[in-house]
């Protein structure tokens, strides 16, 4: 069975390993957003770039550095006790909706999009404008800062998640994330 757009995007912004360039070769072939040639470029940087180098960068970008966290209530909520709420509000829509917890936090991006590509239209609409649209943006401006080859990953992110989850005729905004970092 294809992986689905969620999915590709949740296994590139997962430690690379097995499958890595797969996955993003297979974003370059089906992406339809219009992030001018980004992922493109994402796609040969990651076939270039030898497996252990390619774990270094991911590590440096998305690990060591926590504006480029993959934790979306981090980027919402910073180390406030909302924080702890959000975390919970999210175990239990992923237990609701039969989703295993992995090794990372429940609101790690990945964690988030399998969720979001379970929830029906309007939950999931409710929850990317509110929620993860704005962590998502900050995600990308810090990326887009560093000048981070992971960049166009998270733009691809920002582009399903517009594409799939903005009412017709509105574009989704950064509002509603109150508390934001």
């Amino acid at each position: 069975m294809k992986p689905n757009r969620f999915q590709v995007l949740a296994a590139l912004l997962s430690y690379p390993g097995d499958g890595y360039a797969e996955a993003a070769g297979l974003l370059e072939r089906e992406h339809r957003s219009a992030v001018d040639g980004g992922v493109a470029k994402f796609a040969e940087f990651v076939r270039r770039t030898p497996l252990p180098e390619l774990e270094e960068a991911f590590s440096g970008t998305f690990d060591v550095n926590p504006a480029c966290a993959l934790d979306v209530g981090w980027h919402l909520f910073g180390e406030d006790y909302n924080r702890g709420l959000f975390l919970a509000r999210i175990r239990r829509e992923m237990a609701r909706h039969g989703l295993a917890e992995s090794a990372e936090l429940p609101d790690h991006l990945t964690q988030v999009l399998a969720l979001l590509d379970r929830m029906d239209s309007r939950e999931g609409t409710a929850f990317a404008v509110s929620c993860v649209l704005p962590a998502v943006e900050k995600m990308r401006g810090k990326l887009a800062e560093k000048g981070s080859p992971f960049e166009p990953v998270l733009g691809e992110v920002e582009a399903v998640l517009r594409e799939r989850f903005s009412p017709p005729g509105v574009a989704a905004s950064a509002g509603g994330a109150g508390g934001a970092r």
